[in-house]
């Protein structure tokens, strides 16, 4: 157990370094509010932000972290009080949009995400990632967004949702 653990679920990890990150449906963790999201390192968990403005505001269902980055996707609308819509970016200090104003985010659940170098996959129930349609699966290159795929039938059909993601050298893998 590290610490008194969360007040609710976990629903995602990852490691970055000397840091786990956990995500899911809890609002507290060890002796910390942290809505959503939170970081366990040298022997205690931290928000992510400050006061009302931490973490996301809804459930995070997937998270991909390297390179001090950690990017985080769920069914939230906003995170650090900003608006992202369903997919965010922690820098160390403050949370972060993936797409220019107006064309934030993605109209969909996010419920995987896989880091490529400095690419970033994002599946889940997605019809637009930005302002470009993009049928269940996503690629932002950290500027842009762009579809990959198509995957699956016909939107909507929650059994075709992206549920999983990997990367090999043999190149990607989606489950769902």
């Amino acid at each position: 157990s590290l610490d008194n653990g969360p007040n609710d679920w976990v629903t995602a990890l990852a490691v970055d370094g000397d840091k786990l990150h956990a995500g899911g449906f809890f609002t507290r963790i060890g002796d910390q509010v942290a809505n959503h999201v939170a970081t366990w390192q040298e022997g205690s968990w931290r928000s992510l932000g400050v006061g009302s403005a931490n973490g996301t505001s809804s459930t995070v269902y997937a998270l991909a972290a390297s390179a001090g980055q950690l990017y985080v996707g769920g069914e939230f609308l906003s995170a650090g009080g900003q608006t992202v819509m369903r997919i965010a970016r922690w820098d160390g200090q403050q949370w972060n949009a993936l797409g220019s104003a107006g064309a934030e985010g993605v109209v969909g659940v996010v419920y995987a995400l896989c880091m490529s170098g400095n690419e970033l996959y994002v599946g889940g129930s997605l019809r637009t990632a930005g302002a470009v349609p993009a049928r269940r699966l996503a690629l932002w290159n950290g500027v842009e967004w762009s579809a990959v795929g198509p995957v699956g039938g016909v939107n909507g059909v929650s059994a075709n949702w992206v549920r999983a993601l990997a990367m090999t050298a043999n190149g990607l893998y989606v489950g769902g």
